[in-house]
């Protein structure tokens, strides 16, 4: 046990139970050497530190890329064992994605995998949307790279708990999605069989778009099957939000939070529930609020986010939102220039369940609201009686033409409502100044791709890439990978 919080630069957090997450990372005095600890935040400014496990793999692990955790909600700790169910750790690359399974009720870390010439380019748009009881969870990527026939740089992924090898993706998507978005969040609810959730995505201009996202544990056989089908788009009302590029997305069960930098420098949140709304919601902070950093790591602990923050020169720090008060706790805490009255909290719980005092605080604003209502009521036929006295006693008045040739009749030019920005939809959107030059940069991946993977014939073995343009395949315009080459390969 230890009481010193480890430095990590580009780590992930996964919550654990009760007080305690797991933290994952790449120690920069200790290069290849994935670390996986357990934190007890009893004392949130004291945390308890317990390394659970590690392992040396320095072509995997490298402490200059973001890593990325997801918990397998489906299986439960009894069925793993008594410290906890396994959790999955991506490491994003240039042109590899490596991920294994973590096993902290063994102290274990699987050998690392990777799919064939198929990098998720960030954890941003690396989305959970689905877990099963199986053991299985669904994700949605963007990548590096497309299969000609599907147009689509996304995947959806199926990663499976008992062992990472044995998951699977493809690229077939049944909408067209943004090649350049800016962040992506999933939400999602427990299935004994399937992966349902929802997948909401943000653009550059302060605009967003939510899908239904249904996941299948059936094989992929035909161009047809998808691993996750989305459906049923709708725009989300952004209630003047314009996410920044430092935002960090934070799922939690069927709600999904996202921490930004204020203008102040302090840390935001916002969050979208998109099964019952399509609202996107500043969450209402009482009090003091965190410093927002680049190097933030985030998860939902319960009705907590739980956030890790440090850098070089600085002591790592924990701090913790309670989602249901609006309140942080933990060290570095400042007082923000952000109108302390601005955001909503969350809706309350569906039992209606209420604790301590809550009952007769109610009452008390019932009467105080009736007795304003009751006032509110008098002044205004006051104001009626007035107004109907003047008018009765008013001498009528000619308005003064208008002259037709310098006015503008607003009807002519539009309401406000028709120049506000139309809901946002990637299907429908021109592409992004940004795009093609993307797209280029794809291309010469692949090519700066095929010279590496030439190189690394003799010390890998892997499967042909089933993107070669030798591939028979391709003279179909229509690609689907078989299951070998659908499978990660061990490294």
């Amino acid at each position: 046990m230890s009481t010193t919080i480890p430095l990590y630069p580009k780590p992930c957090l996964i919550p654990s139970s009760s007080n305690t997450v797991y933290l994952v990372g790449i120690s920069l005095t200790r290069e290849g050497i994935l670390e996986a600890n357990s934190i007890d935040l009893t004392n949130i400014n004291t945390p308890t530190i317990k390394q659970i496990a590690s392992q040396v793999n320095t072509i995997a692990w490298s402490s200059s890329q973001p890593l990325a955790c997801h918990p397998y909600a489906g299986l439960s700790a009894s069925t793993i064992g008594s410290n906890g169910s396994p959790f999955l750790v991506a490491q994003f690359g240039a042109f590899k994605t490596f991920f294994a399974n973590v096993n902290p009720a063994g102290g274990t870390i699987e050998q690392p995998t990777r799919f064939a010439e198929v990098a998720f380019t960030s954890p941003r748009n690396f989305a959970l949307t689905g877990a099963s009881g199986s053991g299985s969870d669904w994700v949605l990527a963007l990548t590096n790279t497309t299969v000609v026939g599907t147009g689509s740089y996304w995947s959806g992924i199926r990663f499976n708990g008992t062992a990472a090898v044995a998951s699977n993706y493809n690229f077939g998507m049944s909408v067209a999605l943004s090649a350049n978005p800016l962040l992506t969040v999933g939400t999602y609810s427990v299935d004994s069989k399937l992966g349902f959730g929802y997948i909401t995505m943000f653009d550059y201009v302060g605009g967003g778009v939510s899908y239904t996202a249904t996941g299948t544990l059936s094989d992929i056989n035909t161009p047809n099957d998808r691993i996750i089908n989305l459906a049923n788009p709708h725009a989300v009302t952004m209630n003047g939000i314009t996410l920044t590029t430092s935002a960090i997305p934070v799922t939690a069960g069927e709600t999904a939070f996202i921490l930004d930098q204020g203008s102040d420098g302090s840390t935001v949140v916002y969050y979208i529930t998109p099964g019952t709304s399509s609202q996107l919601t500043r969450l209402l902070i009482k009090g003091q609020v965190p410093k927002f950093s680049n190097l933030l790591s985030a998860t939902a602990l319960n009705t907590q986010i739980v956030i890790y923050s440090g850098s070089s020169g600085s002591s790592p720090s924990f701090n913790s939102l309670d989602t249901t008060t609006g309140t942080w706790t933990g060290s570095g805490l400042v007082t923000p220039n952000l109108p302390s009255n601005s955001g909503a909290s969350l809706p309350s719980p569906s039992n209606g369940a209420n604790s301590g005092g809550g009952e007769s605080k109610s009452n008390m604003a019932a009467i105080i609201g009736g007795a304003v209502g009751g006032l509110v009521l008098i002044a205004l036929v006051a104001i009626l009686f007035i107004h109907n006295r003047r008018k009765k006693n008013a001498v009528p008045v000619v308005h003064k033409p208008v002259d037709s040739s310098s006015y503008q009749d607003p009807n002519q030019i539009g309401s406000s409502s028709s120049q506000m920005q139309q809901p946002f939809f990637p299907q429908q959107q021109q592409p992004f100044p940004q795009q093609q030059q993307q797209q280029q940069l794809y291309q010469q991946q692949y090519q700066q791709q095929q010279q590496y993977q030439q190189q690394q014939t003799s010390s890998e073995n892997l499967q042909p890439s089933p993107y070669d343009p030798n591939n028979a395949a391709f003279n179909t315009q229509i690609y689907s990978p078989t299951q070998e080459q659908r499978q990660p390969q061990l490294f």
